[in-house]
């Protein structure tokens, strides 16, 4: 598969279709989602998606997502918006990024601060303790953090 190629194919359906989210496979296998946040990126790595040499377009790409997108072991990612943190994650990882816009970080839906996943992630880089930080607060903001 042809990275280049599979990039603008998943930009071209993330915007399009008015999507939040376009994951390509290896071999061409489309993933697609309108779930917010790091949901779509999420449910692949916790279902054990292969995406090793696959692309992903997410319109929101801050560090929580980079490190979920490395360790669903990606070759590139397309970002209508990147934060500064997660354009270092992805180009430490040896990923190939594109981008519209780059922002120094990802606020929350309210607009009234840091993103609770991005405050979560802030001290790691290493993509394994991000997705325990990551289920960690996605219970805690559902309120079952007692399980």
């Amino acid at each position: 598969m042809d990275i280049q190629n599979a990039l603008l194919r998943a930009k071209n359906s993330l915007i399009d279709e008015n999507l939040s989210f376009v994951a390509i496979d290896s071999v061409g296998k489309i993933y697609s989602s309108s779930k917010k946040g790091v949901a779509p990126g999420l449910e692949l790595v916790t279902n054990k998606v292969e995406l090793c040499g696959g692309v992903i377009a997410d319109k929101v790409v801050g560090k929580a997502a980079a490190l979920l997108f490395v360790l669903l072991g990606v070759e590139a990612v397309y970002g209508l918006t990147v934060s500064a943190q997660a354009k270092t994650v992805l180009s430490d990882a040896g990923i190939f990024l594109q981008y519209d816009h780059l922002v120094d970080g990802i606020i929350n839906r309210e607009k009234n601060g840091p993103c609770p996943l991005e405050y979560a992630v802030r001290s790691t880089n290493e993509p394994n303790e991000a997705l325990m930080l990551i289920q960690t607060t996605l219970k805690k903001l559902r309120g079952d953090a007692h399980e």
